[in-house]
């Protein structure tokens, strides 16, 4: 048989204090440091998006540059294309290749059937 005292009633009661009192600081901790990583790891995913979207910008602004460029070559050679089409271009070629003028055109008509004729 046991006999408790009123001591024995008081230190049973703040021992049972002090235990919760772990328990809840405990809890406390664990999410406090639940929190703190929460928050690092949403700063690294922001700086990660941050970083993502300018490496992105700068992508662009590259393509967009050489686009420009780009598009002035075949701005220059469609001028070139025109030049060398031009009936004075052609004229030099011929005359630098001893051409000479067709007098008198005359047309041939064949007959699309005959493979050869005598």
């Amino acid at each position: 048989m046991r006999v408790y005292s009123e001591r024995t009633t008081i230190i049973n009661t703040k021992a049972s204090r002090a235990k919760r009192f772990e328990a809840h600081a405990g809890a406390a901790h664990v999410a406090v440091i639940a929190l703190l990583a929460l928050s690092l790891f949403s700063a690294g995913l922001y700086v990660y998006a941050v970083n993502r979207s300018a490496v992105q910008g700068y992508a662009i602004r590259t393509l967009e540059k050489d686009l420009k460029e780009l598009k002035k070559a075949n701005a220059e050679l469609r001028v070139r294309e025109a030049e060398a089409k031009s009936l004075s271009r052609v004229e030099e070629g011929s005359n630098e290749l001893r051409m000479e003028k067709v007098d008198a055109l005359t047309i041939v008509n064949v007959r699309t059937n005959e493979i050869a004729s005598r």
